[in-house]
Formats: C-alpha cells, structure tokens, sequence
C-alpha cells in the first residue's frame, strides 16, 4: 500500500527508515523505498488485514499513483465491515484494481459493499485468451466489399457489351456463311451455263452416266430409261441382223449339188443339219453322183435321216435351203423395218430429254440466279447491320464510360460519407470473443475495464469493447457521474 498512518494517525506516504500503522489491521508497517519499484509499505503480519486484499504488485502501485493522494487507499466503514478501496474519487466512485483471479462471491461481495464502484483488470496476463477485431476496420472492410461487388455489377463494360458483341459475332458468322453460299450457286450457276451450251453432249453424258451424277443428281426423266432401252432394243436388233446376215453367207458359200435336176440344192454333210430338218433333205448314193441319172432317195422320217447319217460314208446328204433364205431374207425385211421405227422413237425420246433437260436447266439457272441475288441482298443488309452494330458498340462504350466515371465519383463520395460515419460512430469499438472465457466474472454488475498495457478496453456487452487511452480512462474516472 502507498498510504499509512502516522502516530498521529495522519496519512503518510513511505519514507525510508521509518514505519507506520495500517489503517485496516493497525498492525505496524514498515516503508520499502528501492531504486526500482514505488516506493510503498509493507506489513510485517497480515494476519488481521482487510480478507479482499491481494498482494500489492507495481501494477496496483502504478494505477494509484495516477490519482490523487486523498483518493487513495480509501477506508470505507459500513454495516460493521471495513475495507480499504483501491481509489474513492470525490464523486464516492470505487475504483477496484485487480490482478489476480477472484470468486464470483467476491465480486458480488465487493460490488454489495461499494455500490458505486467500476473494475479495471490488469488483463496483460490473460490478453492471449482474447479474440479482438476492430469495429471499425471490420465495417469498413465490408463497405469496401460492398463497393465492390455493385461498382462491379454497375460498371463492367465488357459485360455490358456482350450482347452486342455477341450479335457481332453472329453477323460475322452469317457474313461468311452467306458468302461461302454465293461462291457455291455461282460455281453451279458456271457449271449449268456451260452445259446449257452444250445441250447435246449433255444429254448424251446423261444416256451413258446415272442421272444422279454431279449437277444432275436433281433431274428426273422417263426418256432417260426409254432411250437406254431403246439402245439396248438396237444392239438386239443389230445382233439378230448380224447373225441372219451371217446365215445367208453361210448357205450361200455352202458347195452346189450339181446332180441334174437338183441344181437349187446345196452339198452339206450329216452333221451340219438337225435330224428334223429331214422335209428338205435328199440323200444321194455317192457312187451315182456323176451318173446321168443319179440314185437319189427322199427322207420319209428323222430316225430314216439318222439312218442314213450312220451310212455317210456310202451317201451323201443335199439341201434344198430356198424357202429358208426367203425366209431369212424376209426376217431380214423385218429387221430393218423395226430398226428404222425403233431410230425413229429413239430420236423422238432423245429430243423430247433435250428438252426436258433445257427447261430444267433454264428453271435452276433462274432459281440460282436469283439465290445469288438474294445472297448480295442479304450482304448488303448484313454489312449495314454490323455497321450499325459496330456503331452502337462505340456509343454504347462511351456512354458507359461516361456513366461509369459519374457513377464512380458518386460512389466514391458515398463511400467517403460511410467512412466518416463508421470512423465516427464505431470509433474505439472493438468485438471480441473468449477463447477460455472466465466465468467467474459473468457475475459482475459494475462496468468492467480492462487494461492491455497500451489502451484499456471497457466491457460494453459480451461482444463489444471500447477502447481508450489510458489518460481518457483517468480522466474518465476523475469526471464519473
């Protein structure tokens, strides 16, 4: 303690060599007066001193001295119990300084007794079991946040302009498209006035290939199949020409009987002829042959021509092919007739195609020709669109800009105005949360301060500080009301 009494029982304070009596137990003191700590007095015995009185450290010693003598070390009497306050101000506030841990009951005992008393806690010791944020770097970090995300949300310009951006893109998309669209009808466009041209070989090409081949693959004709039909009608009727004409050669080359009286008749062997040719086939003895009147024998049957087939080597087998040539001759007739008729349809089906196939070729000639115009059209409208829309994209830009900077100065004074009034108005104030909390002074009713060393914080609530300085927290006792 830093006050005694005399033996007078004047309050003084310690000087060295000398001692004094306490004012609680009246139990001698004597005085410590080192070079390091206040200087103070020591009791001897603390036997019969106040039972609330903890060692006095240099922390106590120090918050006293802070106040006025006659503050300090206050003995207060009342309902028959005396104890020595740590500081009585003028205004009757106790000031009790503690700095060790303490009972729920001896707060409650203390806070009974004083009435109008505060608490300031030497809180270095246990500062590490406390989590504290300031309040005003918190609300100004959310504002900042805050600011942010909308400043964000109200000001991208490239978000913005994407739906313009977007439609630019499409536009160039369908430019190119359109483009690649003209080049191809023109090529086919190319393609079909050279065969319009040269409709002939065309049509002929169209007779040789499939009609689904490069820029026919769309035309369609019946004549396509009649003519080919028609060639084929012809090559048959060719064939069959050919093989009656080589018929005729072959019986014509065949070597003449010269037996009299059957000078029409051609020399042939048993095998050159079928069995049922027999009706116009004679046999002669081969030795009468020179004769003037040869052996010459008619064929009743075909088992009577195989007969005679197995006796070759003694006869010898003549033909009279007359009515066969005529009638060959005839089918040959027959032939050329058919092939002039079938020359004739063929011609008419082949104009009938070249027709067809002009007409065709006049239809998708317009039809391209007007897919190329609606192509430059729609080129046309395009490049006015992405003109339009390239235009937009700067005014756009510029009126965002615009608008951002406005938007930003507004902001930013709307900040500063929030800044003030969180600097202003959360100014010393601090949240904080237990990490071990003691529970032991839940019990408190008085205002509780506790001291870091650097700044006091007051106990406002169970999760806010008030921060101030420590001449601010003197100053604060000095003037409470």
């Amino acid at each position: 303690m830093l006050l005694a009494f005399d033996d007078n029982y004047q309050r003084i304070s310690p000087q060295k060599g000398i001692s004094a009596i306490c004012p609680i137990c009246n139990e001698e003191v004597v005085s410590v007066c080192g070079e390091i700590n206040i200087h103070h007095w020591r009791h001897l015995s603390t036997t019969n001193c106040d039972p609330w009185k903890e060692p006095e450290t240099e922390w106590h010693r120090h918050w006293k001295s802070q106040f006025p003598k006659n503050w300090q070390e206050v003995v207060i009497d009342k309902n028959n119990e005396r104890h020595r306050a740590d500081i009585q101000t003028s205004s009757e506030l106790v000031l009790e300084l503690q700095n060790s841990s303490i009972s729920n009951r001896t707060i409650q005992e203390r806070e009974n007794f004083y009435g109008n008393m505060i608490w300031l806690i030497n809180a270095e010791i246990f500062a590490k079991n406390f989590s504290i944020r300031s309040r005003v770097t918190s609300g100004l970090r959310e504002l900042s946040e805050h600011y942010n995300y909308y400043s964000n949300l109200q000001q991208d310009i490239d978000e913005e302009l994407k739906p313009l951006r977007n439609s630019q893109d499409e536009n160039n998309r369908e430019l190119e498209r359109t483009i690649s669209t003209k080049a191809e009808s023109e090529k086919k466009l190319d393609k079909l006035k050279t065969a319009y041209e040269d409709i002939d070989i065309q049509v002929s090409e169209l007779l040789t290939r499939s009609f689904y081949y490069g820029i026919y693959m769309n035309f369609n004709s019946s004549n396509i199949s009649l003519i080919q039909d028609l060639n084929q009608e012809l090559k048959k009727i060719e064939k069959e020409n050919d093989e009656k004409s080589s018929l005729i050669n072959a019986i014509n080359q065949l070597p003449d009987s010269l037996i009299n009286n059957y000078y029409s008749y051609k020399r042939v062997s048993f095998t050159q002829v079928k069995s049922k040719s027999f009706a116009i086939c004679k046999v002669v003895k081969t030795i009468s042959i020179n004769d003037i009147f040869p052996i010459v024998i008619d064929l009743k049957s075909e088992s009577n021509f195989r007969w005679y087939e197995q006796q070759s080597d003694q006869y010898t087998l003549i033909i009279d092919p007359t009515e066969n040539l005529s009638n060959i001759k005839m089918a040959l007739q027959q032939l050329e007739n058919k092939h002039r008729e079938v020359i004739v349809a063929k011609d008419i089906a082949f104009s009938t195609l070249k027709k067809e196939l002009q007409e065709w070729l006049d239809l998708n000639i317009q039809k391209l020709q007007q897919d190329i115009t609606d192509c430059d059209n729609k080129l046309e409208f395009l490049m006015e669109e992405m003109e339009q829309t390239r235009l937009e994209i700067i005014y756009t830009r510029e009126r965002l800009e615009k608008e951002s900077i406005e938007s930003e100065i507004l902001i930013k004074k709307e900040i500063k105005k929030k800044e003030i009034a969180i600097k202003t108005n959360l100014k010393g104030l601090y949240s904080y949360s237990w990490k071990h909390r003691r529970p032991s002074w839940n019990y408190a009713n008085a205002t509780i301060f506790l001291d870091f060393g650097e700044s006091i914080f007051e106990i406002l609530n169970e999760n806010q500080f008030k921060k101030i300085s420590k001449m601010e927290f003197i100053e604060k006792v000095i003037n409470w009301k």
